[in-house]
């Protein structure tokens, strides 16, 4: 598998794990991607708009802020401007 490939896998096993609503935030996706065996996962995920994302999945799927209650008003004014 190239790594474009991997890349891709990786990112969409991230969207996986963060719709389960198991995961808290990004940073526990990531750690549960390693543990798999995905030691790229630190490097795919290393957007910011992508780990925005996989908050807003996971804030979605557990019903809670990914880092408590500013973190998503701050995070979207930051992205915004």
């Amino acid at each position: 598998m190239r790594k474009a490939e991997r890349h891709s896998f990786i990112l969409r096993r991230a969207w996986e794990l963060a719709e389960t609503g198991q995961y808290a935030n990004w940073l526990f996706v990531e750690i549960a991607l390693r543990q798999e065996g995905h030691h790229e996962a630190p490097g795919v995920l290393d957007k910011e708009s992508e780990r925005y994302l996989l908050d807003v999945m996971c804030e979605r799927a557990t019903g809670k802020p990914a880092w408590g209650d500013k973190f998503t008003h701050e995070k979207i004014v930051r992205i915004a401007s």
